[in-house]
């Protein structure tokens, strides 16, 4: 069995890594192609336009691991299946279980490396290729810092401190902003609960401000005024951290501090729970894949085996879409949305192993 399993993996490596060089090459240029006209600006934005790209290469490698998993799997059994050693392997007595054991021992091992990616990696690469990409290709100069996990602003002589900005939401929590004369005095200091961005700009809720004039205070509270209003949220997306560029331990110290805030969790959730099943979907595809690869005869192609794993692939990524969605909009539970596109295709999977002629 051993030698066995050694084929199988070898057979499956091969054509694995043939289909993530195809993909990685195939979103490398759509994305490059994308952005072209800004990345041909200058030969100083096309370089850091490439490294950008770069920057997004375990991302991208990452995304089409289930799918290429698929088709290496379908490829392998109907490689299998046209020399006749499927129907070898049958006659000495081989079970499916036995066929099916180094390709579930590559699936957990695709899954780890794709969760140990997702938590430790591709974060850091993804904020890299954000701020390559908007500071040093299209020059949006940051003036925006973060410092002990609190958003810093100074733009003209006004100072603001942002305890908590919602990204998905455009909203903060915990602004603080202070005007600052040309002297370096305290002129004027304004405290809000709460900002909420809207096309005219930030709108404050529960702010209170004081204006200090000759060593007094005036004080006066507001239900709702405005600030910041040449600042969109875009500039603040350049330094705080998308759901996208966070690990799992991060995204949940994230959600754990908008619970504190009193602020809605429900698509971080979704997010925090779509990052913990992604990686498990390489061990659902060996369900589909076997259920689909060991259906074939000799006589099939093995071009319809790449066009039925393409096809998978797309009815899993709209239903997974899908799902997330309704997760989005709170119709789903976070968890169930994120799982529930996963748990369908492995019954129908098992249903698929099951059904297969012994």
């Amino acid at each position: 069995m051993k030698r066995l399993d050694a084929y199988i993996l070898k057979g499956l490596l091969k054509i694995f890594l043939t289909a993530e060089l195809v993909g990685f090459g195939l979103l490398f240029v759509i994305e490059f192609f994308e952005k072209l006209e800004t990345f041909t600006r200058s030969l100083q934005a096309l370089a850091f336009g490439l490294l950008s790209v770069l920057y997004k290469s375990p991302y991208f490698i990452n995304l089409f691991l289930p799918l290429c998993f698929l088709l290496s799997i379908l490829v392998l059994f109907m490689v299998m299946a046209r020399r006749n050693e499927i129907i070898a392997l049958r006659s000495s007595g081989v079970s499916t279980f036995s066929l099916l054991r180094p390709v579930f021992l590559f699936s957990f091992l695709l899954a780890v490396v794709s969760l140990l990616a997702e938590e430790f990696f591709i974060p850091f690469s993804l904020r890299h290729a954000d701020y390559v990409y908007r500071v040093k290709v299209k020059g949006e100069q940051p003036y925006v810092f973060i410092k002990d996990d609190e958003i810093w602003v100074r733009k003209g002589n006004i100072v603001a401190n942002i305890e908590l900005f919602d990204g998905k939401n455009d909203r903060m929590a915990g602004l603080t902003l202070i005007e600052i004369g040309r002297d370096f005095s305290l002129l004027r200091r304004i405290d809000a609960k709460e900002a909420i961005w809207e096309t005219t700009g930030w709108r404050l809720l529960n702010a209170v401000e004081r204006r200090f004039r000759d060593g007094n205070v005036e004080k006066r509270v507001f239900e709702e005024t405005s600030g910041l209003a040449g600042t969109p949220p875009s500039v603040f997306k350049i330094v705080r951290k998308g759901p996208e560029e966070m690990g799992i331990r991060e995204l949940r110290r994230y959600i754990g501090r908008l619970k504190e805030g009193g602020h809605d969790t429900g698509r971080y959730l979704v997010d925090l729970y779509n990052k913990v099943s992604f990686p498990f979907i390489n061990l659902v595809m060996v369900l589909i894949g076997t259920a689909l690869g060991l259906r074939y005869k000799k006589t099939t192609h093995i071009s319809l085996g790449i066009f039925l794993g393409l096809s998978a692939g797309f009815v899993y990524w709209v239903l997974h879409s899908f799902s997330l969605a309704l997760g989005y909009a709170e119709i789903f539970p976070a968890l169930f949305s994120s799982f529930f596109s996963s748990l369908l295709l492995s019954l129908l999977g098992t249903i698929g192993i099951l059904t297969l002629r012994r």
